[in-house]
């Protein structure tokens, strides 16, 4: 059936009126039979066409009643599925949540410097305690212009003992050295407990002794770090109470610059916060360790005693400036000769300041000044000497060794990547026992050096470095080192 428009409708309905009014209107003209019996017919044909033009509109009304009630169904249906796409989105959004926590206990393997924040490592099934795999792998490329020599010196600096001027290694020349003895590895492990995080931290390196070159050129794993930390205490094998970390210069030396301080021992240790401070103060006993020279004239075996453990004290300052430290340490130096059967002992300290100071924008100066009586291995050159004190057991004397030492070092960002570092150092022995060989006894150390350094990615640095060393002894033999090296670390 057709369809007619409303407006069709109206116009019909029009003209049907017209007619009937124009007939009545103008009775004067006279109408045949016929032409009424048309006229007639014409009206009963408009009112067939009336009656079906209002059957289709009764259609229409019920196809929009029912298209009315067909659009409440859908409206319906439609606020069904946005509730359930609603519910949807709130479980996906679980499930990314839950796979996100998932994957940071995953992949999050950087070491935390203090204990650590639960959420990083990897969780121990069955446990609350997580753990986390670091370390680096460090190739060195050393070249010496002026000198050949085997052993530590040729992998890192012993500037104390530098090959002197005319000796067979000073004669020998030049020397080129390739190891990735500097490597480490570490595992942290942290457990939460009601006095705070429980954090355990073992680390080493190859670096424990020298190995062979013409094989494999195997190296021993050393340990470097032993300890456990819980809130202020920890006990264990760590860098002594006495050093700075935070002002130690960034060199490509694995040992680093002339008169600085360089020490792992075994200690138990105390640090003191104030609540809502950044600053702190620590008092650690530790390992002691007499490292003494022996006059040629002894006779027997001389051998040192460790008696008393060493004393090691800190406070340190951190503000908008950076960190300053101020420490001590005090010591008992003994030595015993099984000859004579004697053994003598004299108290030995040393005091120092150091600090990294903020300077524009990223840059940094960092600086350690240390002086004692007795200082010995707490300034590494004195160390690498065995030159905390003299030992004369023939004359029933130990004499301590007076010395200082220190270094300064800043360190300059080219661009975000980009970085060098200029360091120079020195130890100086004010005065050595006379009875000691003064032909290989130290009187002065020093070093300086120079490098760029570029972070090719967050986890791969490489760089350059020039080193100058210079060691005099009491008898004015001198030796002299220029050494370049070229370092990259692939961090983990």
């Amino acid at each position: 059936m057709t369809h007619i428009p409303p407006i069709k409708k109206i116009l019909l309905t029009t003209s049907i009126c017209t007619s009937i009014l124009a007939a009545s209107a103008f009775p004067a003209f006279a109408v045949t039979d016929e032409e009424f019996a048309a006229l007639k017919a014409q009206m009963s044909s408009f009112s067939e066409k009336l009656a079906e033009l209002e059957g289709e509109q009764s259609e229409l009304k019920q196809e929009n009643a029912m298209l009315k009630e067909q659009n409440e169904v859908l409206q319906k249906q439609n606020a069904a599925l946005e509730e359930d796409l609603h519910v949807n989105v709130e479980k996906i959004a679980q499930i990314q949540k839950m796979s996100e926590v998932q994957m940071t206990n995953v992949a999050n393997i950087e070491p935390a410097a203090g204990g650590g924040n639960p959420s990083n490592g990897m969780l121990i099934p069955g446990t609350d305690t997580r753990v986390k795999l670091g370390g680096y792998v460090k190739v060195d490329a050393i070249h010496d212009f002026n000198t050949s020599r085997d052993g530590n010196g040729e992998d890192f600096g012993l500037y104390a003992a530098i090959p002197l001027e005319g000796s067979t290694e000073e004669r020998q020349g030049s020397n080129t050295r390739i190891h990735a003895r500097q490597t480490r590895l570490n595992l942290t492990a942290t457990t939460p407990t009601e006095y705070g995080d429980l954090k355990v931290f073992v680390e080493g390196d190859f670096l424990d002794s020298q190995g062979s070159q013409n094989t494999t050129n195997r190296a021993s794993f050393g340990l470097r770090h032993a300890y456990g930390q819980l809130d202020s205490f920890l006990f264990g094998q760590t860098w002594s109470n006495y050093m700075d970390l935070a002002a130690y210069p960034e060199s490509l030396d694995f040992q680093g610059v002339s008169g600085n301080t360089l020490l792992r021992q075994g200690q138990m240790r105390y640090t003191y916060t104030p609540e809502g401070s950044k600053n702190s103060f620590s008092v650690a006993i530790e390992n002691p360790s007499s490292d003494v020279i022996n006059s040629p004239s002894n006779s027997g075996i001389s051998s040192d005693l460790e008696t008393y453990p060493d004393v090691t004290a800190k406070y340190r300052v951190t503000g908008d400036f950076g960190e300053f430290s101020l420490k001590g340490v005090g010591r008992y130096i003994e030595a015993y000769n099984s000859t004579v059967d004697s053994s003598e002992g004299e108290f030995g300290y040393a005091v120092g300041v150091s600090g990294k100071l903020k300077a524009f924008e990223k840059d940094d100066f960092r600086f350690q000044v240390a002086y004692g009586d007795g200082i010995g291995r707490y300034i590494f050159d004195l160390a690498a000497a065995s030159q905390a004190a003299g030992y004369n057991a023939n004359a029933d004397a130990i004499d301590t060794i007076e010395a200082w030492g220190g270094y300064a070092a800043y360190r300059h960002w080219w661009t975000d990547d980009l970085r060098s570092n200029l360091i120079a150092g020195t130890t100086q022995i004010i005065e050595n026992p006379d009875y000691l060989t003064a032909s290989t006894t130290n009187e002065s150390v020093m070093s300086a050096h120079g490098n760029l350094i570029w972070s090719v990615t967050p986890k791969f640095d490489i760089g350059a470095e020039y080193i100058y060393g210079h060691r005099e002894t009491e008898d004015g033999s001198e030796g002299k080192l220029q050494r370049a090296q070229v370092s990259a670390t692939y961090k983990f």
